[in-house]
């Protein structure tokens, strides 16, 4: 038995040594496999129009190919998969997909099965309601009916609020998607939805009549988003990170910003000061050809 087990965990060990690195198959492939959520403006959207997924989120994306580009001196392709927010860890996990995104929130939990980059953005939880419907407070949310999307970080968030009772006899209805979760708000289903601010914004700005829709003032969480990878593969989360990093000295960080969230954009959302200081931080001098080899 113990020679069995001894040869088990031999070839299980050969198995993971030779195992082929992300890397090493996106060089081979020439693809890079990236989940984009489809309702997440402004940072990952799939425009019907253009049949293409657009956001802050894929530009970082399209940057993130340019420099495997350079790195292995031939041309890197995008592949674009739409996942749901309840799709995400299993699609990086699975390894249908090199990396998600998006708009994920990090937290402790969801880090037990998969990685994450360094953060690229803060928002904080909160709710869109009817502006005619006196909804303004979150004490106003009491008896109320507040939508959440399936898989998310929010939807946690939510049902610990309802079950200490700070959101009194509050019910939650769950939805597989943010678009249809804001459908249900306009048909009045539900009373308010709940998710980021920055998502909220964004909905709110590229609607047909924003001012019927409002966004509470009051926060009951923060988040700081971060791309999802899978777990163990340092040299790709390196490879992230510095991108990431490489945005920001480079000065593209503010030109996407400036294109998807500032005051010319279809969604304004003014930077916090303390992601401006988080991103001073990050700002680690790099050599010009960092992504070589």
């Amino acid at each position: 038995m113990r020679i069995t087990v001894l040869i088990f965990s031999a070839l299980l060990f050969a198995w993971t040594a030779f195992a082929e690195s992300t890397l090493e198959r996106i060089e081979k492939s020439g693809r890079l496999k990236i989940g984009f959520r489809p309702d997440a403006y402004p940072f990952s959207y799939f425009n019907n129009k253009t049949k293409q997924h657009e956001g802050f989120s894929v530009d970082m994306a399209n940057m993130l190919a340019n420099n495997l580009s350079k790195r292995f001196g031939k041309k890197i392709t995008i592949t674009a998969i739409g996942v749901k927010a309840d799709q995400r860890l299993e699609a990086v996990i699975s390894g249908k997909v090199d990396i998600e995104m998006g708009s994920s929130t990090y937290s402790f939990e969801r880090e037990r099965n998969v990685d994450f980059s360094l953060f690229f953005f803060q928002s904080e939880t909160t709710f869109m309601t009817l502006s005619d419907s006196g909804v303004t407070k979150l004490k106003h949310l009491t008896g109320k009916k507040i939508g959440c999307a399936k898989g998310t970080s929010t939807l946690s968030e939510i049902q610990h609020l309802v079950k200490s009772g700070h959101i009194h006899k509050g019910s939650i209805k769950i939805f597989p998607t943010i678009s249809s979760g804001i459908n249900a708000l306009k048909d009045r289903t539900i009373d308010a939805y709940a998710t980021d601010r920055s998502l909220l914004q964004g909905i709110k700005s590229s609607d047909r009549n924003p001012d019927s829709l409002h966004i509470l003032n009051e926060a009951v969480a923060y988040d700081p988003y971060a791309y999802i990878v899978k777990e163990n593969d340092s040299d790709f989360l390196d490879f992230v990170n510095s991108t990431i990093r490489w945005s920001v000295l480079s000065g593209q960080y503010r030109i996407m910003y400036e294109k998807w969230m500032g005051k010319t954009s279809a969604s304004e959302i003014k930077m916090p000061p303390s992601l401006r200081e988080y991103l001073n931080i990050v700002s680690i001098p790099m050599e010009n050809d960092w992504y070589k080899k």
